[in-house]
Order: structure tokens, then sequence, then C-alpha cells
């Protein structure tokens, strides 16, 4: 038999144990503070060694870490976000935390340090935390999960990891910069027959199509006719109603994302949030779409009755990601 075929089995089979023991080498892992600068704040967090930082959004005040290898899904995940409208109660922040996941066992839920943290598990399979701490004007927002393997870590030790990372998190408040400038307010884009209303960042100018098609917006106007460019944002903006796309934002986000990009691989998925107490979804995306390199920011929001889905694309890829968010965090529908 080849000798070499059998130290690779050996080999393989040594690994083994380390792989199905993964969950539990993140709780063991040292943590060490971590700083990432943003806009409009700087931020601390602990964050376990074995995890690396993501932040192609710093522009939009948000950040990500994630494993330096292996699958994602099976390793931990941190993202930290400066919210401009973070919830009001305990009830509105588990809401926001938990979004629309089933199976959820909430552990811990209540105010703290000016802020919320809300610590929960998924079934069997990860354990999460969400917190909102107050830095100036904004809310610095954390999120943690923790895949479980084989029933290891055990919950209680995930769920106190979880809760430890996002305690961690602390940030103080910087003068904005230049690139979210220009989110100062401007026109208003409004539609009574859903309720819609949203602010568009100032000097920027969106057109009705005639025929009941979708608005569109841009930084200027040959951005909004003829696309970005290199140092510009245009866009659109859907609406429908809940009974024809559903209630669930990160699921119709996902779906409108997958349409829209025509299945583009990389382009991870979206995430929850509440915009002006609505359900909410949101995902930045950067790659190429009709030949264009950008970044492309899209959200959903979810009313009572009707739904809005916004699509930027930034040809500067990133530099006006803040003025594309504040504009998404304006909007109400009903």
């Amino acid at each position: 038999m080849n000798t070499r075929f059998n130290l690779a089995l050996l080999s393989l089979a040594l690994c083994l144990p380390l792989v199905a023991n993964a969950s539990t080498s993140w709780i063991s892992n040292p943590l060490e503070t971590q700083r990432v600068d943003l806009p409009e704040g700087s931020v601390e967090i602990l964050v376990p060694q074995g995890m690396q930082l993501d932040d192609r959004n710093a522009r939009s005040n948000m950040a990500d870490w994630k494993p330096e290898v292996g699958p994602s899904y099976k390793g931990p995940s941190i993202s930290i976000f400066l919210d401009p409208y973070p919830p009001k109660s305990v009830q509105e922040a588990s809401a926001d935390a938990i979004g629309s996941r089933s199976n959820t066992t909430v552990t811990r839920a209540e105010a703290v340090d000016g802020g919320y943290l809300i610590v929960y598990s998924v079934g069997d399979s990860s354990a999460h935390a969400a917190s909102w701490r107050s830095i100036g004007k904004r809310s610095l927002k954390c999120r943690t999960r923790l895949s479980r393997e084989r029933g290891q870590p055990s919950m209680a030790e995930a769920l106190a990891w979880a809760e430890k990372i996002c305690s961690s998190a602390s940030a103080s408040a910087t003068s904005p910069r230049a690139v979210a400038a220009g989110a100062a307010a401007g026109a208003q884009i409004s539609d009574a027959t859903v309720g819609l209303s949203i602010t568009l960042p100032a000097g920027w100018v969106s057109q009705r199509d005639p025929q009941g098609g979708p608005i569109q917006f841009g930084s200027t106007a040959t951005a909004m006719s003829k696309g970005p460019g290199d140092d510009a944002v245009g866009g659109m903006l859907f609406t429908g109603s809940v009974a024809q796309m559903g209630k669930d934002p990160v699921a119709l986000l996902d779906r409108f994302v997958e349409k829209t990009t025509q299945g583009a691989q990389d382009r991870g998925k979206a995430s929850s949030l509440r915009i002006k107490g609505r359900p909410a979804a949101r995902l930045n995306y950067s790659g190429t779409m009709s030949g264009v390199k950008a970044m492309y920011s899209f959200y959903a929001i979810v009313g009572e009755r009707n739904v809005v889905l916004i699509m930027g694309v930034d040809g500067s890829r990133g530099k006006h990601l803040a003025a594309l968010a504040e504009m998404a965090m304006s909007a109400s529908i009903n």
C-alpha cells in the first residue's frame, strides 16, 4: 500500500477532532481589543484571535469580523454599526435583534448603560447577542453570533461568550467626516398612495416614471439618467404591497438582490434592522453589475400594508455609502 497515501489518511484522521470541536475553540481563543475608526466614531471591541476585520463598509459606519480561515457560517460573526435610529424600548430592541428568526429563546432583554442588551438562542444551533449604547446622535449597535456543532460548546457557554463580546463594545463620537456631508437633508420623495416619505441628501435629484415604474434618484442628473460614473450615485425606489411581496424584509431583500445581481457570487446575505420602528433589511455588495464596478447598497422596509425597496449604485466604491444609509434611514412607509 502507498506509504504517502497512508500518511495523508493519518494526517486527516488527526485533524478531524480539531474540526469537530471548532466551535469550542472559539470561546477558548484569547480575546484582544480591536479598534476601528468610522466616520462618526471610533469603536473598540473584544475580538477573539483568529478573526479578521472587514471594514469595506466603514464609510457607512459599519464593520464586521469573520474567521480568517474556514467557512464563515461555521465560525462566529461580529458586526458593529453606528445606528442613527436606535430602538426606543426593550421591546423594540428585541424585535430588531431577533428579526424574522423562529424557535428563539430570549435569556436576557434589558436596558443597560444608556442602551439595551438582548441575548437569545436559536434552537440548539446558535447563540446570539445584540446591544445598543448611545454615542452622540447615534447608538453603537453590536451583533454577535456563535454557531454550535455536535452540542459544543454548551449553550450556556455560547450565550455568555456572545454577551461578553457585545458588552465590551464602546465608542467615542467624532465630528462627521467630509464623506458624510452629503447626507444633509435635501428634497423629499413622497407617494401618498403607499404612504412613502423619504429625504434625499442635499443636492440629489429624483424623477418619477410617468408610467408608474420605479422612482429614479441620483447625486447628479447625469448619474440618475445615465449611470453613476466614477464619483456619483444613481439608484431606484420600488414600492409594492405586503400581500404581493411578503412581510419578511430579509427574505424579500435576498430575493430582490438575487434577481438584480443575476446570481453574482460572494455578495453576502441581507441583515435585519429596524427603520423608524419598521422591520427592515440591508445589504451592501461590492462587485460588478452590467460591467460597472461599484458598491451596491440595498434596503427593504416593510410597513403595515406596503413595502419599499431601495437600490443605490455608488460608482466611487464607497464614498457615498454614508449618504445612502442616511437616505434609507429617513424612509417611512405605511
